[in-house]
C-alpha cells in the first residue's frame, strides 16, 4: 500500500469550505435558489459539504442537479474528447448554475461542460467552483470563479479524489508519496 503525505488536513478542508459557503452566499444574497451542477464521482463529498454549509447560512432554497461526463476512445488512452455520461433531465433555461468540481487542471472537462449547459441546455450563466486548482497542468484557458485551494504539480488523493477506486473515503487531501 502506498504512503500518503498529508497535503490538507481535515481541519483545513472544513474551514475552506465554509469560507467558501459564505462567498457564495454573499454574492446570491439577492436570490431565492442557487442551482448547484455536481460533477461525480470525485467532486459528491466536497459538493455534500459545501451545500450543507450554503444551506445552514439560512434563506437559500439549493438545488443539486448532477452529471458525470468523461473522455472516450479506444483503449487505456484518454482520446482528450469529453461526453456527457450523464446528462441533465431537469430543465436549467435561463437559471444561473454553479458547477462544483473536485479539481481543475487541464480544464478541457470543465470548458466541455460549461459550454454544454451554456448551449445544450440554455443556462442563463454558468460560474465554476473547484475544491482543487493545478493551474500548472491547463491545456485551455478556463476561469474558475471560486477555489479553494492551489495545489502543486502531484497526484492528490482524499476527500473525493481516488486513485483507481481508493483513497476517495479520506477526510483529508493527501499526496501518494514514492
Amino acid at each position: 500500500m502506498e504512503e500518503i503525505e498529508v497535503l490538507i488536513d481535515e481541519e483545513e478542508i472544513g474551514l475552506k469550505v465554509r469560507e467558501m459557503a459564505k462567498v457564495i452566499a454573499r454574492e446570491h444574497k439577492d436570490e431565492k435558489e442557487i442551482y448547484f451542477v455536481t460533477v461525480l464521482e470525485g467532486a459528491r463529498t466536497f459538493s455534500d459539504d459545501l451545500i450543507k454549509e450554503v444551506m445552514a447560512l439560512g434563506g437559500f432554497k439549493v438545488k443539486n442537479y448532477l452529471v458525470k461526463v468523461g473522455s472516450y476512445g479506444g483503449g487505456s488512452e484518454s482520446s482528450g474528447k469529453i461526453e456527457v455520461k450523464k446528462g441533465l433531465v431537469e430543465d436549467v433555461c435561463g437559471k444561473e448554475l454553479i458547477i462544483v468540481e473536485d479539481i481543475v487542471d487541464t480544464g478541457l472537462t470543465l470548458c466541455f461542460l460549461k459550454e454544454y449547459l451554456l448551449k445544450e441546455k440554455n443556462a442563463g450563466s454558468v460560474k465554476i467552483c473547484s475544491f482543487l486548482d493545478k493551474p500548472s497542468r491547463r491545456k485551455v484557458d478556463v476561469n474558475v470563479d471560486y477555489v479553494g485551494y492551489v495545489v502543486p504539480d502531484k497526484f492528490v488523493v482524499g476527500y473525493g479524489l481516488d486513485y483507481g477506486g481508493r483513497y476517495r473515503e479520506l477526510p483529508y487531501v493527501g499526496v501518494i508519496k514514492g
